[in-house]
């Protein structure tokens, strides 16, 4: 599933995508990182929302009508699952891209191990966003705390 951050474009697979829905208003959380946008209900279950431009870039996703929240199963540490929202700007297309396709970018960033590799599509080059680490181990700890 393809997405912009900014101007750049960037992809998650879709095995963990539950449904993608439209920007919508989030009960704010004080003391949570900037990233975390807040939580929602989401057909009966709270769930927490991450900004990914907030995240990366360090400036909020824009309110356009492209923007969305991509719905996931995010594996936890102690292999459960839960639900959480992703803020993403013009999600809006869906491609096909194997394995064999993508290339390492050549840069190790260990302060954002969620990007990964690079794919070439439309002419672009769209960079993974990987799933399993997007949420740093001491936000996992607030959003998988069980209270």
């Amino acid at each position: 599933m393809g997405f912009n951050l900014g101007s750049y474009a960037y992809a998650i697979s879709c095995e963990n995508v539950v449904e993608v829905i439209p920007l919508i208003e989030f009960r704010p959380l004080p003391g949570a990182p900037e990233y975390v946008t807040g939580i929602f209900d989401y057909r009966g279950s709270i769930v927490p929302t991450i900004d990914l431009k907030m995240l990366s870039m360090k400036t909020p996703c824009s309110q356009t009508f492209g923007t969305r929240i991509i719905v996931i199963d995010y594996p936890s540490w102690d292999g459960n699952k839960r639900r959480i929202g992703i803020a993403a700007e013009n999600v809006t297309t869906t491609f096909t891209a194997g394995e064999n396709d993508f290339e390492n970018s050549g840069v190790d960033l260990k302060n954002a191990p969620y990007l990964g590799k690079i794919v070439r599509h439309d002419g672009e080059l769209v960079q993974l966003i990987s799933v399993e680490n997007l949420i740093a181990p001491e936000v996992q700890e607030l959003i998988f705390a069980k209270r």
